[in-house]
């Protein structure tokens, strides 16, 4: 099975991304929550022969994880320290408002949320499942499973009330379906994959472009690895209430244009790792942006670093490293107020560093290795 194989998911950020994979306890706060309610019986029934469709595998990947900094970069591992099995303990006879990973609804007793994520179950799910039968579905979690190298079932999108959906790191593969395009109240949409398991998925374009233009209250959409190349950065229509919007090793191309730099509540924006995205960075038309991280390492971006990125005032993490930036480093950016993590390295910059780092001590890291700097010699890496 290939999510087992990989043990290593490269990034260069720890920050932004913790909401992704919400921790196993989370199972003990849906069992307590609404263990007064009483399951409907037409739920009941649907769960229980969900769970004798699947098996339970007892050695997967959890969504408990660490960091540790090596050679430049951030790695991410996943193990898992244990299984969860969720659905194992599901009995009939017993009220599943009270079983590990289910949520209803306190008064019609409806399940509104499932969650197995590390949940070990293992198996497909096939499109006459009776999982999509429960209509009033609003948050649907399985990352860390292994569905078997199976499609991702097109009955997805009956779930219209849905607003929570992550299938990541799940051994799903192949086109995703149209119909995903249906879950016009999607806030959260995760189906990344590990780097190991490059393009296991594909958007095809039609159905990118329509679940932007349904999906208005997007607020984080993750899909790192996932086959974008059809897609153009520069024809994304992106929903102004994205928060967080991570594109790594995608295959997109194109250019990065400030509209999406701009997006009034942007707040982590994490496109490392495409090669195809080319051309200058752009300057900012807006006067300021909400981004707290702005990760675009190792794509071909060229030319000098504009003086408006100066402008992301928010700014707590910047990297551009690994790509071919000329020119000198602007002063006022590295004296933005809140930027501590800097990543600068093996480009093509030059010239001096002006005496700034007095007006700012907060620096944890600050990377500017591999490049053609007069002046730091002794200094090309500082960490605190």
């Amino acid at each position: 099975m290939t999510t087992l194989d990989c043990t290593q998911v490269r990034m260069k950020s720890s920050m932004g991304m913790g909401w992704l994979f919400p921790l196993c306890c989370h199972f003990l706060l849906f069992h307590f929550s609404f263990s007064h309610s009483f399951c409907h019986p037409h739920d009941n029934l649907a769960l229980l022969h969900f769970k004798a469709s699947l098996t339970i595998n007892n050695t997967m990947y959890t969504d408990y994880y660490y960091y540790y900094y090596y050679h430049n970069y951030y790695y991410r591992y996943h193990y898992c320290d244990q299984v969860y099995p969720t659905i194992a303990t599901w009995e009939n006879g017993t009220d599943c408002c009270s079983w590990f990973g289910v949520t209803c609804h306190p008064i019609s007793g409806h399940v509104t949320a499932i969650d197995l994520a590390c949940g070990g179950p293992k198996g497909k799910i096939n499109a006459n499942s009776n999982l999509f039968t429960l209509s009033h579905m609003q948050s649907l979690n399985l990352a860390f499973n292994d569905f078997s190298n199976s499609q991702i079932p097109s009955p997805i999108g009956e779930f219209v009330n849905l607003t929570h959906l992550n299938l990541s790191f799940s051994n799903f593969e192949g086109e995703i379906p149209p119909q995903i395009s249906h879950l016009s109240k999607l806030q959260s949409l995760d189906l990344s994959l590990p780097q190991c398991d490059e393009f296991q998925l594909k958007w095809t374009a039609g159905t990118w472009k329509t679940i932007l233009q349904n999906a208005t209250e997007l607020r984080v959409l993750v899909l790192n690895n996932i086959d974008l190349s059809s897609t153009s950065l520069r024809s994304l229509n992106l929903s102004s209430s994205l928060i967080t919007l991570s594109l790594r090793e995608t295959g997109l191309k194109g250019k990065l244009t400030d509209d999406i730099l701009c997006l009034s509540n942007l707040q982590h924006l994490y496109l490392s790792d495409n090669f195809d995205l080319h051309g200058q960075l752009p300057s900012l038309s807006c006067s300021s942006a909400s981004l707290n991280v702005l990760q675009i390492s190792s794509c071909e971006f060229q030319g000098p670093i504009p003086l408006s990125l100066s402008n992301l005032t928010s700014l707590t993490l910047l990297d551009l490293s690994f790509n071919y930036l000329n020119g000198s480093i602007p002063s006022s950016l590295l004296t933005l107020p809140r930027l501590n993590f800097v990543s600068l390295g093996y480009n093509l910059l030059s010239g001096q560093i002006l005496n700034v780092f007095h007006q700012s001590n907060k620096f944890e890291e600050l990377n500017l290795n591999g490049n053609k700097l007069s002046n730091l010699q002794h200094l090309i890496y500082l960490t605190n």
